[in-house]
């Protein structure tokens, strides 16, 4: 930890600041450490704050994040988990951004947690057996056989802008109904993601 970062944190739990803004604070599972402000306020605050108790110039509060050796964030787009208390960055910062989080009743599990935990798993699980309209993004092709499924495709489904593209899920999950007569449970599980395109995979497994 930055000796700044740590004289700051020092004065922010003597001071009790957290009362003063609200904010969250943490590192990820890189290691990268952020500060996690609900608005401005609290950002503007906290910088305020910064500068008084490491007595920065103004150049060196226009740097901030360089003197912590920190990321300032707002939390629209990150969170902590709620068993770890790890970082969790929420919403996309590129086209083939997907989710390694699980968001449960109450909770957000970070990708560590949630592979650790099979009843995090079973119940994502459940969430997405039998509806089209979503896709699993974070089970791996060999947890999906762990419990019982397994690829319906031979090869990858694409969904797109470019020729050929057309797959779609809701024919794909009717097509399979007709195919098994008794019944199957069927999971969508994402590939790729792009800026103009996505493929995708199908899991399916009998019913109990």
């Amino acid at each position: 930890m930055s000796e700044q970062r740590e004289k700051l944190l020092d004065a922010i739990r003597e001071t009790h600041f957290y009362d003063v803004a609200y904010f969250e604070d943490g590192e990820d599972s890189r290691e990268d450490y952020y500060f996690i402000f609900d608005g401005w306020d609290s950002h503007n605050k906290f910088v305020d704050f910064a500068g008084e108790v490491l007595n920065l110039s103004d150049d060196e509060l226009n740097g901030l994040e360089d003197v912590l050796d920190a990321h300032l964030v707002f939390s629209d787009e990150y969170t902590t988990c709620s068993d770890c208390h790890k970082v969790i960055r929420t919403s996309a910062d590129s086209y083939h951004w997907q989710p390694d989080f699980y968001v449960g009743d109450g909770f957000i599990a970070c990708s560590e947690c949630f592979q650790s935990e099979p009843d995090y798993q079973e119940a994502y699980l459940e969430e997405k057996i039998n509806d089209p309209s979503t896709a699993n993004e974070v089970l791996t092709d060999a947890q999906l056989e762990g419990f019982g499924f397994k690829r319906y495709n031979e090869e990858l489904y694409e969904n797109g802008y470019h020729e050929g593209q057309t797959d779609d899920p809701k024919r794909v999950y009717l097509e399979i109904q007709e195919v098994y007569d008794d019944g199957m449970d069927v999971v969508f599980s994402i590939d790729e993601a792009s800026q103009f395109y996505i493929t995708f995979s199908v899991w399916v497994r009998e019913v109990e």
